[in-house]
């Protein structure tokens, strides 16, 4: 091939420098010929996901189908998106070669499920020896997916499950079983509704795709921008204005997207930098971006399809669940807002100039039809129709109402773009879920669920708060570096079950675990939220995520107050409901003043201990009297500093 040896050209008629290619050892006819095939990779891609995400509309359309037919056809799309759908990892010829070879492997090993699912469960009892084979080539290539998407923290986890179903007799009491066989294990995950293709991956079939689907059409229209927009117009102008820009924009996204991390790399390119602008450090801009947008998914109406998934997990009405998740997500908004003020406040970053933000009316109205598919939504489900049904309509819907702007209008070429969009976000999440469904095979076939709860109860000795804290612990290490869907699944089958034996309700029980699973997105080591948040900002990852922490001190605190109190979940007394929300109220606001060191002024020893008392009377006694003497207590410092505040002022001193 003739060509210049120092330049080459690409599909974008971009020029790239050979020197760094030559060092490879790859001839220029080489280097040209692997440009070619990724190119053609990447066109066959942006096919199949389009392909892909109509077929799943498709479905949502015409009805369920066999759940053997249905997953493997979902997780096959999934796979050979994952696989060779991100460039930057087909970088050299082997790697090619491995992702091609494990897209085959995908295929034929999804394909058999395919074109047989009718007698595989026959099978499960004497598997043929090709079946264990593929199961064991499906498995690995789901356990490459997902660590290439989310790093080795689920597949290391799945490993471990697949270890311990294997090699049950040689493990301690409590933790000893019987052991299974390779072939038995296998048989069980690939043959079966019950490991690979049991309940994770099929939420991510059913559900999770559709939901990211509306988060596609809403971004592809610039809907996102508009929120953004209305968020600058409405909290803009207040101290630290950026951040609670943050606050707003990343909650009415987050509720939506579902994916913290997706949340912060969307919403965080536009208000981390922005943040940085007006003062904030690298650290605290993306620790606040990374809190904002786990807000999101505990935000009822939609709590980025947990809400859907909680239907599926147990059985209990949207519109319960819905109510339920008020309260909850009133104290984050609390915690969270109070936090950032306080911590603004204090460093003196201003807002934005008024002049330089939208109007707030115009952006309002601007916003209000974006906001009619969701109305939809809610009405679909309150009527009682089924889950499906619902997001397939109001996805339909939204795509309507786009047309009601010039801005927002889509065209063909826009909705080509949110289709592949939905199926390229929806793949990675897909082999975490596939990846989760090891795990829940592995907790139902050795039993693991009712020993966790065993061990648990025995390690904290009937105590309910240390086998909270211990369920906590777990929640937050499983958790971290999962999107938070698959993260809730895997939680709700391991953890719940003990929760409820310890005479939690169904409903307070898997809103503990949720919202750790939520929380474990800004916990250090892996706060994969916060450190998405610090890769915009360019701070450091391991600060960002202790800011995040710091940030959120208050949050961590809340799911122990509605599962030791849980009228704050199922609203089953309404005076005490609305008593608890005003006393914990204060009791949060306190926790925000002392992490932050400040209310209206920088606290002072004697306020920040007079706060911790409000904080011990309120949530440590059950009791109106001590909850009443911690409030005004409260009040007391807060007239306190109102007094010396109002005082410097007269003196013209700055706070």
């Amino acid at each position: 091939m003739g060509c210049n040896h120092n330049m080459l050209v690409t599909k974008k008629d971009q020029r790239v420098d050979l020197e760094d290619i030559q060092k490879l050892d790859y001839d220029d006819e080489k280097v040209i010929i692997m440009l070619i095939i990724k190119k053609y990779i990447n066109h066959f891609v942006v096919i199949l996901s389009i392909i892909a995400m109509l077929f799943h509309l498709w479905r949502a359309q015409v009805g369920v189908l066999d759940a053997l037919l249905q997953r493997p056809i979902h997780l096959m799309f999934m796979l050979l998106i994952c696989f060779l759908g991100d460039e930057k990892y087909l970088n050299n010829w082997r790697k090619i070669l491995i992702y091609i070879s494990l897209a085959i492997i995908s295929i034929i090993t999804c394909m058999n499920m395919i074109l047989h699912y009718d007698v595989m469960t026959l099978l499960s009892s004497a598997p043929r020896p090709v079946d264990i084979l593929f199961g064991i080539l499906l498995i690995i290539a789901v356990l490459e997916a997902c660590r290439r998407a989310f790093g080795w923290a689920l597949p290391i986890i799945a490993i471990l499950f697949l270890i311990y179903a294997l090699l049950g007799p040689y493990f301690p009491s409590p933790f000893d079983h019987r052991g299974y066989s390779m072939v038995r294990l296998i048989s069980f995950n690939y043959l079966s509704t019950l490991g690979l293709w049991s309940i994770p991956l099929s939420v991510a079939a059913n559900i999770i795709i559709l939901f990211i689907f509306l988060g596609a059409i809403l971004e592809v229209s610039s809907g996102s921008q508009l929120l953004i927009k209305f968020a600058m117009a409405l909290v803009g102008s207040k101290n630290g204005g950026p951040a609670k820009v943050a606050i707003v924009s990343s909650t009415l996204m987050g509720t939506i997207t579902g994916n913290s991390a997706a949340n912060v790399a969307m919403t965080g390119s536009f208000t981390i930098p922005l943040m940085k602008e007006m003062g904030f450090s690298p650290e605290l801009a993306g620790a606040i971006e990374a809190v904002a947008s786990t807000c999101g998914q505990i935000i009822p109406p939609i709590m980025g399809a947990a809400a859907f998934i909680m239907v599926t997990m147990t059985g209990i009405p949207y519109t319960k669940i819905m109510i339920a998740a008020i309260i909850p997500s009133l104290f984050y908004i609390t915690v969270l807002y109070s936090s950032v003020h306080f911590s603004c406040t204090r460093a003196r970053i201003m807002g934005l100039p008024k002049k330089d933000l939208p109007d707030i009316w115009d952006s309002f109205k601007k916003i209000t039809y974006l906001l009619l598919p969701i109305i939809l939504l809610v009405y679909l489900l309150v009527k009682g129709r089924s889950i499906i049904f619902s997001i397939y309509y109001t996805c339909i819907f939204m795509v309507i109402v786009t047309f009601f702007r010039k801005s927002t209008r889509m065209n063909l070429k826009k909705l080509l773009k949110a289709l592949e969009m939905g199926a390229r976000k929806t793949a990675n999440l897909s082999a975490a879920c596939a990846c989760a469904g090891i795990i829940v095979g592995v907790v139902g076939l050795t039993g693991l669920g009712l020993r966790f709860s065993e061990i648990i109860i025995t390690f904290s000795g009937g105590n309910l708060l240390f086998a909270l804290f211990l369920t906590m612990t777990t929640s937050l290490i499983l958790g971290m570096g999962l999107p938070t869907s698959a993260c809730y699944i895997m939680l709700a089958v391991i953890a719940t079950p003990l929760l409820i034996k310890l005479g939690i309700s169904v409903l307070p029980a898997h809103f503990f675990v949720f919202y750790f699973g939520c929380l474990s997105a800004i916990t250090p080591p892996i706060a994969i939220a916060a450190y998405t948040g610090a890769a915009i900002s360019g701070g450091n990852q391991f600060k960002t995520g202790l800011i995040a922490m710091k940030i959120s001190l208050g949050i961590y605190i809340v799911p122990y107050l509605f599962v030791t109190n849980q009228t704050l979940i199922l609203w089953d007394n309404y005076l005490e409901l609305i008593f608890s929300v005003i006393f914990i109220f204060f009791a949060l606001i306190s926790i925000s003043s002392i992490t932050q060191n400040f209310l209206l002024v920088k606290n002072q020893k004697i306020d920040t201990i007079l706060l911790f008392i409000t904080i011990v009377l309120i949530l440590i006694q059950k009791n109106y009297l001590t909850s009443l003497i911690g409030i005004v207590i409260f009040m007391i410092v807060f007239i306190f500093q109102y007094k010396i505040k109002k005082l410097r002022l007269r003196k013209n001193q700055i706070v």
